[in-house]
């Protein structure tokens, strides 16, 4: 009975660290008095986590190692890279959580807060339970914030970009962050890539489970473009999967789409080629034969302009100017061995 009980013990300890959550709590980025390294953020998880392998990284890459081990709250004291409020917590090359770009203009105890899903600013609970403001609590007069994505189906092809159009009714009169990505219907990986709209990731291809932040500003109903593209790692994909939209710490729809087949690269090619290349030589007294490919271009040009004012001849391979001139050699050679012949005879 005992083993029993120890054995229960220790899978209910196992099952608690698997459904145990660890996030970005609190951070203080301007305290109140001096700024410089006196601001802090604040951890949080239900059940005890050894952080040994864990960092935290800024939109700057400034990584903080972290090797405690804590349950409930953990405060990170003296943290000089808070910058702009942008964070991501990583277990080992893992993200676990990420938040988009805060600010705090006010020298005083305000901290901005994790309250139900949204970051809320008010007085701060630094090591304790946060304190969510009443004005978190929806009245239930608002209409429900809804969303949509639409595209051209015969756009969505592997090895290609393709805009994904996504509209948002209802938004509250704030900026939203979000997040679009495709993956494998049956197993739940992710195979798209989105361009970097916002302004820490210009002109750059990200994986799609990293977020766009401040896409979205309400209020009213919004429509935004998202460009995608299918990861070169699944090249040979095509088929059925899942698109995902998710509007960051408010709602999130899925919807079926079919990626077409990666066209192949020779097909598309040989028809240009085939406008640009000259198949034939003409010969001098202009009979046309199959011959060497040649491409056309400027010296090309100029060679057909200069031969058509001569012997009609376009193009003439190595094989055949050998050919031609090597009558003439001979000729050469037998003269000069007869000359070589007289002079002796002569001597």
């Amino acid at each position: 009975m005992k083993k029993l009980v120890v054995g229960l013990f220790i899978l209910l300890s196992l099952i608690s660290g698997i459904l145990g959550e660890v996030r970005i709590n609190e951070i203080e980025l301007n305290p109140s008095g001096g700024d410089s390294g006196n601001g802090w953020i604040e951890l949080y998880s239900d059940v005890e986590i050894n952080l040994t392998g864990w960092m935290i990284a800024d939109a700057d890459d400034n990584v903080l190692e972290l090797n405690e081990t804590f349950n409930d709250y953990y405060v990170i004291e003296n943290y000089i890279f808070l910058n702009n409020g942008q964070l991501f917590l990583y277990n080992d090359s893992e993200l676990i959580d990420e938040i988009g770009i805060m600010n705090d203009s006010a020298n005083d105890n305000k901290t901005w807060q994790y309250c139900d899903g949204n970051w809320t600013f008010t007085d701060m609970t630094k090591g304790s339970a946060n304190s969510c403001g009443e004005e978190d609590i929806d009245d239930g007069n608002e209409e429900e914030i809804s969303l949509d994505m639409n595209w051209e189906d015969d756009e969505i092809r592997n090895g290609e970009e393709f805009e994904i159009k996504i509209t948002v009714k209802n938004l509250k009169d704030e900026k939203y962050d979000v997040k679009v990505w495709i993956e494998f219907e049956e197993n739940d990986t992710i195979i798209s890539d989105r361009y970097g709209e916002d302004s820490k990731r210009d002109d750059k291809w990200l994986s799609g489970r990293y977020y766009i932040y401040n896409l979205f500003s309400g209020p009213g109903n919004k429509t935004e473009e998202v460009a995608l593209r299918i990861r070169e790692d699944y090249e040979d994909f095509a088929g059925d999967a899942k698109i995902f939209f998710k509007l960051r710490d408010v709602t999130e729809i899925e919807i079926n789409i079919e990626i077409l087949e990666k066209e192949n690269a020779d097909e598309e090619d040989s028809p240009q080629e085939s406008e640009n290349l000259i198949e034939e030589t003409i010969d001098s007294e202009g009979n046309s034969s199959t011959g060497e490919v040649i491409k056309l271009g400027s010296k090309t040009e100029k060679l057909i302009e200069e031969d058509t004012k001569t012997n009609g001849v376009i193009y003439e391979s190595k094989s055949e100017l050998i050919k031609k001139y090597s009558v003439f050699g001979f000729a050469l050679l037998c003269v000069g061995l007869s000359v070589l012949l007289v002079l002796n005879k002569l001597n």
